[in-house]
């Protein structure tokens, strides 16, 4: 995430304008940069030190307020400080204006980066995003957020869901617009400020709720590095990539949402082992290309079948609305048409 340096008022940003029931500003405070940082401390145990407790106890308690799915509520809850002291010093206000915009506590905002340079490109994922926990100020040319950084997947780094092994960057599973939501806290100059983010919670009950604007449905612990998990979906018990197609079973006492790629695979598996056998043994010829194949835990992690046993011999394109698939055989070039069913209960799709 960005380290805390912006400068206060940028040269075309008007200075921020404050509650009027909050217009008791001081007036003689000397100007100065400040340079934020946050101190996190763990949560004493059996064995901790009373120096260990007696920080825990006299630090600043953040309350998160997002919730992942199977999440107890205090899940992202932590103790901090901010450094220098002279933060818990300073007014607290309800509201601030930047540029004829209210800017409140929890608002989702963009976050300019120290280094952006504008091209013309509105590419939002050129920002950061946050939200607002906290608004404090010296005077009028000095006013600060405290924010909770809400990660884009490609800024992840170690991390992990339950015992799985820590990696870094953007899963197969994460959506264009999707954030990740977490307790990261910092400090940043309200002038940094880019605009309102439209940022909502995605549950993942409502199947076919399209999701507009950007959304959230894990959260990052930045203590522990821990995601929390999100629905599983399909007979596969993978994920769900918004991005991707999810089909639903038209049959009421089914009701499963499946992935499109599963029910491709399924139908072009079950062409192909319907295949007459062939004379002049096409596997033996797959053979000897001495693909590497994955093993059982990885093989369709990602929902493509690199290494289904049609591959070479027949691709498929979804038609009619997702109910069919157009099959070609790449070796005699012969092209069939089958319907789409269910990969729980059979049902037909169309």
């Amino acid at each position: 995430m960005p380290p805390n340096n912006h400068a206060h008022p940028d040269a075309e940003v008007d200075p921020p304008k404050f509650d009027e029931e909050d217009s008791d500003l001081e007036a003689d405070i000397q100007e100065q940069e400040a340079i934020w940082t946050i101190k996190y401390y763990k949560k004493p145990i059996g064995n901790s030190s009373k120096r260990t407790r007696e920080l825990w106890n006299g630090a600043q308690k953040h309350e998160s307020s997002f919730h992942g799915k199977g999440q107890v509520k205090d899940a992202l809850d932590l103790r901090y400080n901010v450094e220098p002291a002279t933060w818990q010093g300073m007014q607290y206000y309800g509201k601030c204006v930047i540029e004829n915009v209210d800017y409140r506590k929890n608002d989702f905002v963009y976050i300019r980066p120290p280094d952006l340079k504008l091209d013309g490109d509105d590419d939002e994922r050129k920002f950061y995003v946050a939200r607002i926990l906290e608004i404090r100020a010296e005077d009028t040319r000095h006013v600060y957020a405290l924010v909770a950084w809400m990660y884009w997947p490609d800024q992840l780094v170690g991390a992990h869901v339950g015992a799985e092994t820590p990696k870094s960057l953007r899963r197969w599973y994460h959506g264009k617009h999707e954030l990740v939501a977490s307790n990261h806290l910092d400090i940043e100059d309200v002038t940094s400020i880019a605009g309102h983010a439209p940022v909502a919670q995605w549950l993942e009950e409502d199947d076919d709720k399209i999701q507009e604007g950007l959304y959230w449905r894990q959260t990052f612990n930045v203590m522990t590095r821990n995601l929390s998990g999100i629905r599983k979906h399909c007979i596969c018990k993978k994920y769900y990539n918004p991005d991707a197609v999810l089909v639903a079973c038209p049959n009421k006492e089914c009701n499963i949402w499946m992935h499109e790629e599963c029910i491709v695979n399924d139908a072009l598996t079950k062409a192909y082992k319907a295949l007459p056998a062939n004379p002049e043994n096409p596997e033996k010829k797959k053979k000897r290309k001495a693909r590497k194949r994955l093993s059982v835990g990885k093989l369709s992690h990602d929902l493509s079948y690199k290494d289904a046993i049609y591959r070479g011999r027949l691709t498929g394109k979804v038609e009619d609305n997702g109910n069919k698939i157009r099959i070609i055989d790449l070796i005699n070039k012969k092209i069939s048409t089958e319907a789409l069913c269910c990969l729980k209960c059979s049902t037909a799709l169309g």
